[in-house]
């Protein structure tokens, strides 16, 4: 899944540690959070506000803090 992720400009992919169970992805941008789960179905939520937006922020920092790089094999 990450073989070509870092290929692509501005991509940094890493990976988290195990046990950590994300069936559920989240984007961050400017006060906005989009939520996204894709199965049993796909479904995405938008949440427009700033202190929820810094939230998950936090908690994007601390899932990284926590992943180790992620280093392509030739």
């Amino acid at each position: 899944m990450l073989k070509n992720r870092n290929s692509y400009k501005g991509m940094d992919a890493r990976y988290m540690p195990r046990g950590i169970k994300t069936p559920a992805c989240f984007m961050i941008y400017k006060d906005t959070v989009v939520i996204i789960l894709q199965s049993p179905e796909a479904i995405a939520v938008e949440i427009i506000n700033q202190h929820i937006a810094d939230s998950f922020k936090a908690y994007f920092d601390d899932f990284w803090k926590k992943s180790r790089p992620f280093r392509r094999i030739m």
